[in-house]
């Protein structure tokens, strides 16, 4: 990279600490410390939306000689970001396109483009895209930018060890600059993984690999798929991917650049009027719906769909699709309700897996579903059509990736699926149950609403769970860690919530409907809604008088133990250790008698509820877990000792914010006057 290119580029204080991949006051910090050093850091050049912005030579260069930071690519990161986000006189879309199209060009020419002229670089273009189906529309409108981005296009390549490394680096920022193109209903890389393993699976062995998707997007899904083939063990063959015709779409054009730099052959999708696109002979379907780059689609959007794509998938092939989980699982009604019905029985519905919450970047709490479409069963008759229903939402996202155990015993699940039905009953499922197609599609509801299973068959996890638990108990000081140990492990004792208030186990208690204008900051008695159950406001800040509420008709009070929920807006719950609180409706309570469920333990009971699905409002049909009564006594009372630290530690974060607070103000209006050497 020449100093001249990273000369015209700026960056502000966020990026540098990003790009060193430390936290920002280490930033700030290196400004104050460094400041009459030898080398100082350097001083902002520009001031641009009230940030300060620095030249993006200058802080490479001093990054680079005081050895700080934690990123050896710095000075390619850089580059990156700068040449995005602020290449002097060119666009930022006009920039990311241009500089994935010249990663594309570089990795089906090995040129270093830097060294070449803007007539010779277009010349090249000219030959690798002739037809301009993908790039050279986009390196011709750099304009008299074309040499810096050219040069930012073989320092990326070079830190990246590839192009198409490269060209999976620059997208990988797509979410900060907030382009929808690439952002909108895009799903995680996590959620992408479950599609491309589940493919990989389902199509081993079948000959040469053809994937296609009939729906013009910026490629996620199908470079995720081609990703998981070049790291599988060489039993395919390079794959060929079908993709819709259009030269005109810019999500199209990038698509095509993603694949055609990781070396895939890229065919054109056959318009065909009947349903949108002919898929190619046999492929192999994955879609993502909506596509990347879409508005969020209605659930008869999303159904009708997935009709077209069960038409185009070509028999003794499969087609893999992720989508929004209201649609593929949840309770649907209407034109929605009877086109799933529809999909349902025809039998090619194989499997459905509902997914976590947390795999849909700036949409946390909704879920995805993923629906594996292939040849009815064909050892029983219509009467006695059959798929599997995967439930992973009581399963962790961190940070947008599922546990690399779950995701191997889903794919075990979902594989196993496919078989027949002696098959079918022979696999130990994990997160999987057996369902009769027509029982489904009776039922009008939740497709998980009557099969919902934690943790079903859970194979034995070697005792990490029990390792796990012990370093954190005994790393936090708890009293009991040292009784933390393994397990032999077994399927968890369930129950809905509707047969335990039929036998007793639990009882529920309605809320007080409350005057808002008796709730307020001062009382003697704390008030619990559906506000504090979701965490908008904190438990205690809402308070009545006792005397207030005590005159209400039907008053109810707390007991210790009671778990308080709600259904809207979403399922929540937390418990009551202390009692004497006001439930305020629609919030409610659950009480639970030991004598009839002495296996309920309220924490495991608030847990299970909270886990529930968005849409899952129907109570009574959540199925809780028991614990062995012989372990109720001893998880009870080391979740006690958790709880009093959990509070102390949050009534100590509350006391810095309000520290935090009081000095920024204070000192800001001078009320406060800190002591330093100066003005001791």
């Amino acid at each position: 990279m020449t100093p001249s290119v990273l000369d015209s580029l700026t960056l502000s204080l966020p990026d540098i600490a990003e790009l060193a991949r430390v936290q920002r006051p280490v930033v700030s910090m290196w400004r104050r410390r460094y400041a009459t050093a030898a080398w100082p850091f350097p001083e902002a050049v520009v001031t641009r939306r009230d940030q300060q912005r620095f030249r993006a030579s200058e802080v490479t260069a001093w990054i680079e000689r005081s050895g700080l930071g934690r990123n050896p690519s710095f000075a390619a990161d850089v580059a990156l970001r700068a040449a995005l986000d602020e290449v002097p006189g060119l666009d930022a879309d006009v920039a990311l396109d241009g500089l994935t199209s010249l990663l594309h060009l570089k990795s089906q020419t090995g040129e270093l483009l830097g060294a070449l002229s803007r007539a010779e670089v277009l010349d090249l273009a000219d030959e690798v895209d002739p037809d301009d189906h993908l790039a050279y529309s986009e390196i011709e409108a750099l304009g008299d930018r074309l040499g810096v981005l050219c040069e930012v296009a073989d320092t990326a390549a070079d830190a990246a060890y590839t192009p198409a490394g490269a060209l999976e680096a620059v997208l990988l920022d797509r979410h900060r600059a907030g382009r929808k193109l690439l952002t909108e209903s895009a799903a995680s890389a996590g959620a992408l993984d479950v599609v491309a393993r589940i493919v990989l699976v389902l199509t081993s062995g079948r000959g040469p690999l053809v994937l296609a998707n009939p729906y013009a997007d910026c490629g996620d899904l199908l470079v995720t798929v081609v990703g998981a083939v070049a790291e599988a063990s060489g039993e395919h063959d390079a794959p060929t991917c079908a993709v819709p015709g259009t030269r005109t779409d810019p999500a199209a054009r990038l698509a095509r650049r993603r694949l055609g730099a990781l070396g895939v052959r890229v065919v054109d999708l056959d318009a065909d009027d009947a349903v949108g696109h002919a898929v190619s002979s046999g492929a192999t379907i994955v879609a993502q719906l909506p596509p990347v780059g879409s508005t969020p689609w209605s659930d008869d959007e999303v159904l009708r769909a997935v009709e077209t794509l069960a038409v185009q998938r070509e028999p003794g092939r499969f087609a893999v699709v992720l989508g929004p989980a209201g649609a593929l699982v949840g309770a649907v009604e209407g034109q929605a309700e009877k086109l799933r019905s529809g999909l349902l029985r025809n039998g090619e519905v194989r499997s459905v897996v509902e997914l976590p919450a947390g795999l849909l970047p700036g949409r946390s709490r909704e879920r995805l579903a993923i629906w594996v479409l292939g040849d009815p069963p064909a050892d029983v008759g219509l009467a006695k059509q059959w798929m599997t229903v995967s439930d992973l939402t009581g399963e962790g996202a961190v940070g947008g990736v599922l546990d690399e155990g779950v995701v191997d015993d889903l794919v075990t699940d979902v594989v196993a699926a496919q078989g027949v039905l002696a098959d079918v009953r022979a696999h130990a499922f994990r997160f999987t149950r057996f369902a009769y197609t027509s029982e489904l599609v009776a039922s009008r509801s939740d497709l998980s609403a009557d099969f919902r299973r934690l943790r079903v068959g859970q194979r034995d996890d070697g005792g990490r769970a029990a390792v796990r638990a012990h370093e954190l108990a005994a790393g936090l000081g708890l009293e009991g860690a040292e009784f933390v140990v393994a397990g032999p492990g077994r399927d968890p004792r369930r129950e809905t919530l509707r047969s335990l208030e039929v036998r007793g186990g639990v009882r529920r208690i309605s809320g007080n409907r409350l005057d808002p204008r008796a709730v307020g900051a001062v009382g003697e008695v704390p008030v619990v809604g559906p506000a504090e159950l979701t965490g908008d406001v904190i438990p205690g800040e809402r308070r009545m008088d006792r005397r207030t509420f005590s005159a209400l008709s039907a008053a109810r009070y707390t007991e210790p133990g009671d778990v308080i929920f709600c259904t809207a807006p979403y399922p929540a719950a937390m418990v009551d250790h202390v009692g004497l609180s006001v439930v305020e409706f629609p919030a409610q309570v659950l009480r639970i008698d030991r004598a009839a469920a002495p296996g309920l333990v309220p924490h495991v009971l608030a847990e299970d509820i909270t886990s529930q699905r968005a849409t899952a409002k129907r109570w009574r049909t959540w199925e809780v877990r028991e614990v062995p009564e012989d372990q109720v006594s001893a998880l009870e009372e080391l979740l006690a000792a958790v709880g009093q630290h959990e509070a102390q530690v949050l009534d100590e974060a509350r006391r810095l914010a309000e520290l935090r607070t009081t000095l920024t103000r204070g000192v800001a209006d001078a009320s406060i006057l800190l002591r330093t050497v100066d003005n001791a």
